[in-house]
């Protein structure tokens, strides 16, 4: 130990024990650097006091981290070397002139244990040079330093924290959507958040400085003037207001405002921190649905149709009736709102069960329904509903949306039309029934002319035109007992027309059967008169000439649809035609009445002989719906 180290000491026992105490470490160092005195606290580093003295203030310092806390002005200066750095922390100064004390100087010191690990203590070292005068005024010499080292660790980490939120805090409010506006107590920007740029396309450098009054929409400017103007406002602590905010584009956007004051330590408001929440989208939403909601009402409440939402639970009643309510009832939606007149009491009585079944199944809501409401003046409108079910997640019927239409004209006006058609009806059955008598006149005229007849051939043509007339009253007959006065049913004339002709006296009482087929075959009453006379002529003939003297057989009639075309086919299994037989040299009136009735369908005649004589008419279905044959 050189001899200033005994002086240092010599000068400091009285003291020692004293500072044995401290809790921070008490060293002393010499010229060089070197412990000349450390006190017990710098066991809490695992160093022994008394193995460091004479030893290097850097044996404190971690292995290689000397650079890192700045090794010119620390480990370095602790050897005597000036760096010449004035604004720069030292444990000591060779300079001669006068104390230099250091604070503040961060230290990182190693920790040592028994097991060999090193740990570590942030110190903060306060440190202060000792000179002693020499024989002249001025010569002052550099003997050391004296120093203390207070254990910052805890301060340490905390101000490490402190620095991670403050960065975390930092991170938030670079990456935040909302606008944050530090604004002085006269409106004056102190500082915007960087979203402002994003947000509302301005820079620092366009915002801050700027008073924010002047980017207000002039609706709401006045109430924020209000604001900065009345401190007591200051003291609620927060303050809300929806207001628009004109951005770098000079377009209004809008924001959900809110301002908190700042206050310093004596609780006076310094400043305020304004929240912007962008919220133009949104506002941009309610005004199209606003608009949107507009446009439908005024739609809806122009319409002359009844349109509602009727609830059928929890409580039955009207959630919404349009005003034509009082077009077509005379009651106010206001009336009907308020129960002053139930809904279910101006629907006719006779229509309320539809009401019930409405609730019942939701069939009903496929097809119309026609309700009589009852009318403030009295009387009844016919109203035509359309209706849709509302239900809930479980398909439980809520209530009906519907739209009402004021059908009483169109219901009077189906009810004279109805009332005619019935006329019109009766009148045609009542023509029919006049026809089909008026024939039975001419053909008992006839019976009455054969009567005095003498000659079998004349008498032959009588009988046959009384089979013609017969054949055309049976359809009027039809007709006038027939639901339908426009189509005649094959299947139940055919059968009485082979009837007729069994009654005939041409087939007498010969053994001849007679069979018909036409099942589901119906026609126009112009079409089925002159398939009637064509049958009537074929079925004749076939009795008169395929089974002479006392022969036997059958005629079969059958009716049908082939191919888009009516076909009718008449058949007989008697002696068949002549064999010189030909269809367009035949001078028959039967025959000659066959072919006329088939040209007027505009149809073909095909005749076969084979087995018996075979006529097949065919014409297409539909081409003589419409007026009479031949017309």
């Amino acid at each position: 130990m050189s001899a200033h180290s005994h002086d240092l000491l010599g000068d400091s026992l009285i003291y020692q024990s004293l500072l044995q105490a401290i809790p921070d470490i008490i060293y002393i160092i010499d010229d060089s650097g070197n412990f000349a005195f450390v006190n017990e606290a710098v066991r809490k580093l695992g160093h022994d006091p008394a193995e460091l003295m004479g030893k290097h203030f850097s044996t404190l310092l971690p292995e290689g981290t000397a650079g890192d806390i700045s090794y010119d002005h620390a480990t370095v200066l602790l050897r005597g070397t000036a760096t010449g750095d004035e604004a720069a922390p030292k444990l000591f100064d060779e300079r001669r002139t006068g104390s230099r004390v250091t604070r503040n100087l961060k230290l990182r010191l190693e920790q040592r244990d028994p097991e060999g690990d090193s740990a570590g203590m942030d110190g903060e070292a306060y440190a202060v040079g000792i000179h002693r005068r020499g024989q002249e005024q001025d010569d002052r010499r550099y003997y050391g330093t004296i120093g203390i080292i207070k254990d910052v660790s805890e301060v340490t980490k905390s101000e490490n924290t402190l620095l991670k939120t403050i960065h975390y805090y930092e991170m938030l409010i670079e990456h935040i959507s909302d606008v944050i506006l530090i604004v002085a107590g006269d409106g004056t920007i102190l500082y915007a958040s960087p979203s402002v740029g994003r947000v509302l396309d301005y820079t620092d450098a366009d915002i801050i400085g700027e008073n924010e009054l002047d980017l207000l929409h002039p609706a709401e400017r006045e109430s924020m003037e209000q604001f900065f103007s009345n401190q007591v406002l200051w003291t609620l602590g927060e303050w809300k207001i929806e207001c628009r905010i004109k951005n770098r584009e000079g377009a209004w956007k809008y924001f959900d405002k809110t301002v908190k004051p700042i206050f310093d330590q004596n609780k006076i408001t310094t400043c305020f921190v304004c929240y912007l929440d962008d919220i133009t989208r949104q506002k941009r939403a309610e005004e199209e649905l606003a608009d949107s909601e507009r446009r439908f009402r005024m739609l809806i409440e122009s319409s002359r149709d009844i349109i509602y939402r009727y609830r059928v639970s929890p409580l039955p009643g009207f959630d919404y009736i349009s005003p034509s309510v009082e077009d077509v009832t005379g009651y106010t939606p206001g009336e009907i709102y308020d129960h002053s007149v139930s809904y279910t009491d101006i629907i006719h009585e006779e229509d309320r069960a539809q009401l019930l079944d409405i609730q019942a199944s939701s069939d009903v809501f496929a097809k119309p329904i026609i309700l009589r409401l009852r009318k403030k003046e009295g009387g009844f409108a016919f109203t035509e509903h359309v209706t849709v079910p509302v239900v809930d997640g479980a398909g439980k019927l809520l209530g009906v949306e519907g739209i009402a239409r004021d059908v009483t004209e169109r219901r009077i006006a189906e009810e004279k039309v109805i009332a005619s058609l019935h006329e019109k009806e009766i009148l045609l059955k009542e023509i029919h029934h006049r026809v089909k008598n008026n024939m039975q006149i001419i053909s008992s005229l006839l019976n009455i002319q054969a009567q005095g007849v003498r000659d079998p051939a004349v008498v032959e043509i009588f009988n046959d035109m009384k089979n013609r007339i017969h054949s055309m009253a049976l359809i009027h007959n039809s007709l006038y007992q027939s639901n339908d006065l426009g189509r005649i049913d094959f299947e139940h004339y055919l059968p009485r027309l082979m009837q007729m002709l069994a009654g005939s006296s041409i087939y007498s009482s010969r053994r001849i059967k007679l069979e018909a087929s036409a099942c589901g075959f119906q026609l126009n009453v112009n079409i089925a008169v002159p398939c009637g006379l064509i049958i009537s002529e074929l079925v004749s003939n076939a009795i008169k000439y395929a089974f002479p003297g006392d022969h036997t057989g059958t005629v079969w009639v059958e009716c049908g649809l082939d191919d888009g075309n009516y076909r009718f086919s008449v058949k007989d299994d008697g002696v068949g035609l002549p064999e010189d037989f030909d269809i367009e040299r035949c001078s028959s009136m039967g025959m000659y009445i066959v072919k006329l009735l088939t040209m007027q369908l505009m149809g073909s005649l095909q005749v076969f002989n084979r087995g018996g004589a075979h006529f097949v008419i065919t014409f297409p279905a539909g081409m003589r719906e419409k007026g009479t044959p031949g017309g």
